[in-house]
Formats: structure tokens, C-alpha cells, sequence
């Protein structure tokens, strides 16, 4: 399974990573609001884990668009 985990803190991002690799996830990260739905679209991932309080585009803001397009 694919997993795409947006947040802006790095340490979050990355003990989130480790956890999920050794379960055998592939992680891939992003840290900008504005780039997750260019991510959903080049990765495709089963999982999104998402900070709803990123800076510039809120998670909340990516959520609202996602919907929108029917992808929730």
C-alpha cells in the first residue's frame, strides 16, 4: 500500500515514515498544503494522512477540494 503523509513539521513526517515503512507501507512525504492534490495525482497512494493546520493551504482547504472532485 501507498501512503502519502503531508505535514510541516519535518519530525513528524519522518517518525511517521519509519513507523509505516516497517510495517511495509511505501511512504512517500510533503510538506506544502498547495502540492497534495499534484502528489495524489502522480502517486495514486491508498492513504493520505493529513495535518489539517499547514501553512499557506490549509489540510482543511485540501480536504474541501478534494471533495469537491468527488475523491473523498
Amino acid at each position: 500500500m501507498r501512503v502519502l503523509i503531508v505535514d510541516d513539521e519535518r519530525s513528524i513526517r519522518e517518525t511517521l515514515r519509519e513507523i509505516l515503512e516497517e510495517e511495509g507501507f511505501e511512504v512517500f512525504t510533503e510538506e506544502i498544503g498547495s502540492k497534495v492534490l499534484e502528489k495524489l495525482s502522480e502517486l495514486k497512494p491508498d492513504i493520505l494522512i493529513l495535518d489539517l493546520f499547514l501553512p499557506g493551504t490549509s489540510g482543511m482547504e485540501v480536504l474541501k477540494t478534494l471533495n469537491q472532485k468527488g475523491l473523498t
